[in-house]
């Protein structure tokens, strides 16, 4: 009888520690800012090589500049992060594995300048502007900066490669936000049209009138958070001036940037600020027959 009281003291203390750790494995910053799946090449073979990849991941996960890892040998994209799938439009099972020079750039690279980008990239570093071509076959200038991978006992993983799109010469984020912050009420028509061409890069635009005209397609798979944090950016606000407005963290903000842009398959942040503005515009146009109505 002893011996069996024994074994269940001991079982219990054992699945006090088991919940003990499951609680602490629990427990979280309260940011809400969202979980990175990380997803590596099935042709990445060494194990220790894998688990180092996933640990410089998990931090590359939060960056906004597009990061990808290749393999040295065959041009194999092994890694690639958040803001490269939405830059690009690719997922991670459409771009790992695949070579990335045949998927990004619309004409080939000259045997030159490859060989010029691997030698300095094997020696450190390069850097240099390149075309660049999404999944919707459109095409766009990149600030492209390499680098090298190495596991903790030196040798080479890969090569890295972080990517910076351009628009339209010197249109920037912070730009485009002070643009719609100080003309909110009185942006003309004929800047409009000048933001829709630098920001869609000539997208037609027929008889001035802009085609989207406010509805922004896809706003019905917003949550009515997401719909109120894409109203305040159409106002011109900033994400901290938006976290300070919904008294929330301005990692919650930026994660809520992040599901908008998906969700509405936006490029960039200044095609999702003009959107955002065009949105809240069109609302406030509309309301107004309804006020003077009543």
């Amino acid at each position: 009888m002893n011996s069996k009281k024994a074994k269940r003291a001991k079982r219990a203390k054992r699945a006090e520690k088991i919940g003990k750790k499951i609680n602490k494995q629990e427990v979280n910053c309260g940011c809400m800012r969202p979980r990175s799946v990380v997803r590596l090449a099935s042709c990445l073979t060494h194990k220790g090589h894998r688990k180092h990849l996933r640990l410089l991941a998990e931090t590359w996960e939060l960056v906004t500049d597009a990061i990808s890892v290749v393999d040295p040998q065959t041009g194999q994209l092994l890694y690639v992060n958040g803001a490269w799938r939405r830059l690009y439009g690719y997922s991670s099972q459409m771009a790992l594995g695949t070579q990335v020079e045949g998927l990004v750039n619309p004409k080939k690279l000259t045997k030159k300048l490859r060989k010029q980008i691997h030698e300095e990239t094997l020696q450190g570093h390069w850097c240099g502007r390149l075309i660049n071509r999404d999944a919707k076959g459109r095409e766009f200038p990149v600030d492209l900066s390499t680098g090298l991978v190495n596991a903790p006992n030196g040798k080479l993983i890969g090569l890295l490669g972080v990517g910076t799109p351009l628009r339209g010469g010197t249109v920037t984020d912070e730009k485009i936000n002070r643009l719609v912050l100080h003309h909110q009420e009185t942006l003309s028509r004929e800047l409009q049209t000048l933001l829709e061409s630098t920001l869609f890069n000539g997208d037609p635009i027929a008889n001035g009138k802009s085609e989207h005209n406010g509805r922004v397609q896809g706003i019905e798979r917003l949550s009515p958070r997401e719909i109120e944090v894409f109203d305040l950016i159409g106002q011109g606000l900033s994400t901290v001036q938006i976290s300070r407005n919904l008294k929330v963290s301005h990692y919650t903000i930026q994660a809520h940037r992040n599901h908008i842009r998906d969700k509405l398959d936006l490029r960039d942040s200044a095609v999702l600020t003009f959107r955002a503005y065009q949105w809240s515009r069109e609302k406030k146009i509309n309301k107004a027959p309804s006020a003077k109505a009543k």
